[in-house]
């Protein structure tokens, strides 16, 4: 079993600096320029999203969270128009009996029909539930890698 310390690193979000090369960008934008990850805790998901822009509405499912934005998964690309609007979202967390309500905007694209928006405006509770789903999601994770450590042995 890994001692403490290596769990703790192996959760950590930040690398040190000897630990990682030059950074590279992971993706372009439509200008060219590079687009960079940000550094904090992120976790892969799966729960329903109500994205709103005006009078339209759209389901969509969320794929990666962090305490500032989410990865959702559209189901079709996003007009021009779309792309520069702000959306308000409500996030059907599964543990929650109401969602999550923020105001997003478009950080970047993430896939043919996947995109990446940043957080506007949440309420600060929201945000605390928000990360409360994350750290559900990452001790899951940890008890399922244990799990899986103590069947091979």
């Amino acid at each position: 079993m890994a001692s403490p310390a290596q769990e703790i690193r192996s959760i950590w979000p930040y690398l040190e600096q000897a630990d990682i090369g030059p950074i590279v960008a992971i993706s372009s934008n439509s200008r060219g320029a590079a687009a960079h990850r940000g550094i904090g805790l992120r976790e892969r998901t799966n729960f329903p999203v109500l994205l709103c822009e005006g009078p339209h509405v759209a389901h969509c499912r969320a794929t990666e969270l962090s305490a500032t934005g989410v990865v959702i998964e559209r189901g079709r690309e996003l007009s021009e128009r779309e792309q520069r609007s702000l959306f308000k979202m409500e996030l059907f967390l599964p543990e929650q009996a109401r969602p999550v309500r923020v105001l997003a905007k478009i950080a970047r694209r993430a896939g043919p029909t996947s995109y990446a928006l940043k957080f506007v405006l949440i309420a600060d509770v929201d945000r605390l539930t928000l990360m409360e789903h994350l750290d559900l999601q990452q001790r899951d994770s940890l008890e399922l890698l244990r799990d899986l450590e103590h069947s091979a042995a």
